[in-house]
């Protein structure tokens, strides 16, 4: 059953959100005609964000933006379109929230059903955040890049 996207951000792992993976799950990350068992080695329930460790699977991953998206940047958001293809959409950051969970972006475009996890690219394709479209704001969000480096397996506070 599709989840979502995965983003390659180091040699042999990925991360997505964490909102589509029932516990238990037996993942399998598909590239192309290829699928790849994956374990959860990180699951950071307050960011939302898992990082996967991906089996045999090699492939140069994305270059991280060293800066903060801003309001106004110009982004690119891959997805999944109606068809089950990949798209990308052109917009901005609306603005950056502070949130308890930390700096989230606001993105001026939907998040696609199936394109949760999927990356938010600067205009020279560095990664600047995760999108996401489960999200209590009700809003289309990303989770910075910079979370990535954040990311350590805990709970959220029930």
């Amino acid at each position: 059953i599709p989840i979502g996207l995965a983003t390659s951000t180091e040699d042999g792992t990925m991360v997505t959100t964490c909102h589509g993976i029932p516990a238990g799950a037996k993942i399998v990350v598909r590239v192309q005609n290829q699928s790849y068992p994956a374990d959860l080695l990180i699951t950071d329930e307050q960011l939302d964000l898992c990082k996967l460790q991906v089996a045999n699977f090699h492939t140069p991953p994305v270059k991280l933006s060293a800066d903060d998206a801003k309001a106004n940047d110009r982004i690119f958001v891959v997805g999944v379109n109606k068809a089950g293809e990949f798209a990308v959409t052109e917009g901005t950051v609306k603005r950056v929230l502070d949130t308890t969970e930390g700096k989230l972006l606001e993105l001026s475009m939907p998040v696609g059903e199936f394109s949760s996890g999927g990356g938010v690219f600067d205009a020279f394709g560095r990664l600047v955040g995760i999108a996401t479209v489960q999200h209590r704001a009700g809003v289309p969000i990303a989770y910075p890049a910079s979370s990535i480096a954040q990311m350590r397996s805990r709970q959220t506070a029930r």
